[in-house]
């Protein structure tokens, strides 16, 4: 069973984790994924803070900036990824990183999604977190 219909069968909120230290830009996208499925949404401002919650709250889906202060998106990525209790959580990394190498690294780190800001309007990337939430 994956954790979407782990949820479901619960009949608890779905969760979010939101790893982005830019704040205006976290600010829009909890306020648009809360409202757009009615879940709660729960923000890091570094890659530590995001492993910590991540860790507690156990979300459907981890959202991921890769440059970030004190840890960045690419180690936590990998530090999701090789932990039992968090290795089958989605990640979508959504970064302005847009070389070629970079978006294979995210995703042979285990990425479900690599999303490049700059190319994507905000229903774009909110239709593309609705397949994990």
């Amino acid at each position: 069973m994956d954790n979407k219909n782990i949820a479901e069968s619960k009949g608890r909120r779905k969760k979010v984790v939101l790893v982005e230290d830019e704040q205006l830009h976290a600010k829009t996208l909890t306020f648009a994924i809360s409202n757009k499925f009615n879940c709660d949404v729960f923000v890091a401002g570094n890659g530590h803070e995001g492993y910590t919650l991540i860790c507690d709250k156990l979300p459907d889906v981890v959202i991921l900036d890769i440059m970030m202060p004190i840890l960045n998106g690419y180690s936590l990525l990998e530090m999701i990824k090789t932990m039992e209790e968090t290795r089958n959580i989605p990640v979508v990394i959504l970064t302005n990183l847009d070389k070629q190498h970079e978006i294979k690294r995210g995703t042979s780190l285990g990425a479900s999604e690599y999303l490049i800001k700059h190319k994507r309007s905000l229903q774009e990337v909110l239709e593309v977190i609705g397949r994990y939430v």
